[in-house]
């Protein structure tokens, strides 16, 4: 990037539950980077135009956006390295690993007289009676699985709803430190709904609590129930932003060029978008490259897409996480190849495809396991900066001048830091590649 050449800056965090610690690991790094460069006061929101996530991604965003309540001196809450103790120490509260009921049947018979309420009801009529002429022990422990499974979500969510209003407190989308893109979706309205802080400074009507907006992209269905509030008269009924973008790179791009209209930084005066302008950096949650070998998925229904007969994943939500997450950076590859563009200058993806399947569940918060994971995210640093083969759609590490994350990551804390230094007008070296 040479001198007085402004870019724009996007950080993009995928979803993926308690797998949210492995890019919290590489932004604890990149931060650290960005420290050696600037001082020890450096923090990621200071150098990017926009921060996306979804779901434990925007959990992220907001952590690391969020500004104290020192309105001389408005700086982040947290550093990316309290975002990974976070994960440490409040998983376990938000995953519970233990069997019990998260929901009362009478809370689900308050709600609208739904199907699932009359399906809840029979459930319980039949197992009431069942227990009167002398259930097995077994079979009943097999009821409560599936009551747990499929008549519940797994968790209720309350104590993550609590911690977060209490970090959030009364802040709203327009007090973050910088332009964050959130996404998750009403199913009220079946309609996906994209939370911005460009939106809110516009519109007043869209200035949402961060809490409420945190709350909203974390509600994934199955492990937590759908998120009810009321904004300005109006009731949402959200759920995890996952099923409209799991990887929301390219919902930050498009909120770039909405917000470049007027600065005309990557927007030419015709109205194209210069898309070697952009610095993207999107981080993934991890992906397993494990073939299915517990039960033939030829046989497979409702119920075992939701689950059955494991109850230990749920085959629908991930197909959808990966399948959005690698279509994705597909698009980001075949874009910035048909313009000419190199995407290791302006696109860095950080995604391992290689976890194991023990490694992919979402909420698995047994602190052994977060910890395995800090350590997958971390061993991620060392390997080679990968991308997509436009032929067969797999994942490689790049023919020409391979470089490791750790490599491709301190080179771009130094474009940051002199795309930082250039807007404030200092005098900074030619750090083009």
């Amino acid at each position: 990037m040479a001198s007085g050449a402004h870019a724009v800056t996007i950080l993009s965090i995928d979803g993926g539950g308690v797998r949210g610690i492995i890019p919290a690991t590489i932004l604890e790094f990149l931060e650290t980077e960005l420290k050696n460069i600037d001082g020890r006061d450096a923090r990621i929101a200071d150098y990017f135009d926009i921060i996306s996530g979804t779901s434990t991604g925007g959990l992220i965003t907001a952590i690391l956006t969020t500004p104290n309540d020192d309105h001389e001196n408005r700086r982040p809450l947290f550093t990316a390295q309290e975002v990974v103790e976070f994960y440490l120490k409040e998983s376990p509260y938000v995953f519970p690993q233990r069997l019990e009921k998260r929901l009362t049947t009478t809370a689900l018979y308050e709600a609208s007289n739904t199907n699932i309420t009359i399906i809840t009801t029979l459930f319980h009529w039949f197992r009431w009676a069942a227990e009167k002429l002398g259930l097995p022990k077994f079979l009943s422990k097999y009821l409560d699985r599936f009551e747990e499974a499929f008549l519940h979500p797994k968790y209720d969510g309350k104590y993550l709803h609590d911690k977060i209003k209490t970090m959030m407190g009364a802040k709203r989308l327009r007090d973050t430190l910088t332009n964050v893109v959130i996404p998750a979706y009403d199913v009220l309205r079946f309609q996906p709904r994209v939370f911005s802080t460009r939106n809110a400074r516009i519109q007043n009507s869209t200035n949402f609590k961060l809490s409420d907006v945190c709350i909203s992209t974390s509600a994934a269905p199955t492990y937590f129930p759908p998120y009810l509030f009321t904004h300005n008269y109006t009731k949402f009924s959200m759920v995890d932003g996952g099923l409209a973008a799991n990887n929301p790179t390219v919902l930050a791009i498009r909120e770039a060029v909405l917000d470049d209209c007027k600065k005309r930084i990557a927007i030419s005066s015709e109205g194209n978008v210069d898309f070697s302008k952009f610095i993207v950096l999107s981080l993934g949650t991890g992906a397993s490259s494990d073939k299915v070998d517990i039960w033939d998925p030829e046989d497979w229904g409702i119920l075992a897409w939701l689950g059955a007969p494991s109850f230990s994943t749920t085959p629908i939500i991930e197909a959808l996480m990966t399948a959005n997450d690698e279509m994705v950076d597909v698009y980001m590859s075949l874009i910035l190849r048909a313009l000419g563009i190199n995407p290791l200058k302006n696109y860095l993806r950080i995604q391992d495809e290689g976890l194991d399947r023990k490694d992919t569940s979402l909420d698995n918060s047994d602190p052994k396991h977060l910890q395995e994971l800090v350590e997958l995210g971390k061993g991620l640093l060392n390997k080679n900066v990968t991308m997509v083969n436009m032929e067969t759609g797999d994942f490689g590490a790049t023919a020409s001048h391979p470089i490791t994350n750790a490599e491709a990551l301190k080179e771009l804390a130094a474009r940051l830091s002199a795309e930082k230094k250039s807007r404030q007008g200092k005098v900074i070296t030619d750090l083009s590649v």
